[in-house]
């Protein structure tokens, strides 16, 4: 089961990856941040210079002013996570968010907060796919609930809460959990089984039925997509896996790329089954940008997953 392709290489740090090794990523109030200021720069510099630990007391320090920005809790964070210290993690990014929410910032300055609530988010996600590799099943889910509820929108984190309560039993939840993942992906096999076992674990003989008939169904699995930029704007790029479809069966699907500003643009597709045991890559071009996430829609009336 896919549950990440987040590389913990990729998360950087606040403010250094900006280019600001002095101070914090956004301008903070005179009074009473200077100390907070003066702390994260310190911090910037120990990291910079290889000091870690160093790095680690001084943003501690910062975190310590409570009514001063998200930079430093951010930070300790990421750190937190490249080490492996997912508790320490999950709660600095969870501190990081809630200062995101209480920060009054200018509007020169928000596209740089929004870009740092999506790093945080990121590293969350990666926390809980790594509590689920662990076998922390209960934390995982913690945190993919947790994001799901913050950003309904993350795809991922969807079809990651709905394996989690898998492994978990907890049926009552895995049925609208994997409905939520079907919405995005209608043609992805392994919701269709999750949803299936929320109802067979229920004893909930006729929906299970209906739902192993659907996964019996599906004509195609569409696997492993990227949202990803391309000249001009964004491109999709997967793979489909054949299921029931003779290889060579069309099936049309309509992708549309969303921002949390509401959706972007629709390109409509015809994915050709490569027939049951193989697969194919795709790629879907979109002259438009911005977006976060995706979802897609079955065009084709009598195809499992059309609404």
């Amino acid at each position: 089961m896919h549950t990440s392709r987040l590389a913990l290489g990729s998360l950087t740090l606040a403010a250094l990856a900006l280019g600001m090794p002095a101070g914090p990523a956004r301008a903070q109030p005179a009074a009473p941040c200077a100390a907070y200021v003066e702390a994260f720069g310190r911090g910037a510099t120990a990291f910079a210079a290889g000091d870690t630990l160093g790095a680690r007391s001084a943003w501690a320090d910062a975190a310590r002013a409570t009514v001063c920005g998200p930079d430093a809790a951010f930070n300790l964070a990421t750190v937190a996570l490249g080490r492996g210290e997912w508790g320490e993690a999950e709660r600095r990014y969870s501190e990081a968010l809630v200062r995101m929410d209480a920060w009054a910032d200018s509007s020169a300055a928000r596209a740089g907060l929004r870009r740092l609530e999506r790093a945080a988010l990121d590293g969350l996600f990666a926390v809980g796919s790594e509590r689920l590799r662990a076998d922390s099943a209960h934390a995982a889910a913690r945190v993919f609930a947790g994001l799901v509820a913050r950003d309904p929108l993350l795809r991922e984190a969807h079809h990651a809460l709905a394996f989690a309560l898998y492994r978990l039993e907890r049926w009552a939840d895995l049925v609208p959990a994997a409905r939520r993942a079907l919405a995005f992906d209608p043609l992805s096999y392994n919701a269709h089984v999750l949803l299936y076992n929320a109802y067979r674990g229920r004893e909930d003989g006729p929906n299970a039925r209906a739902a192993l008939d659907a996964v019996n169904a599906l004509p195609i699995d569409v696997r492993g997509v990227e949202l990803l930029p391309a000249p001009g704007g964004q491109r999709l790029a997967g793979t489909v896996a054949g299921r029931a479809a003779p290889a060579g069966t069309p099936v049309r699907v309509a992708f549309t790329l969303l921002s949390p500003s509401g959706e972007i643009a629709t390109q409509e597709t015809t994915l050709a089954s490569p027939g049951p045991g193989d697969s194919v890559p795709f790629t879907v071009v979109f002259p438009a940008g911005g977006a976060t996430t995706y979802r897609y829609r079955v065009l084709d009336a009598a195809l499992p997953g059309n609404p």
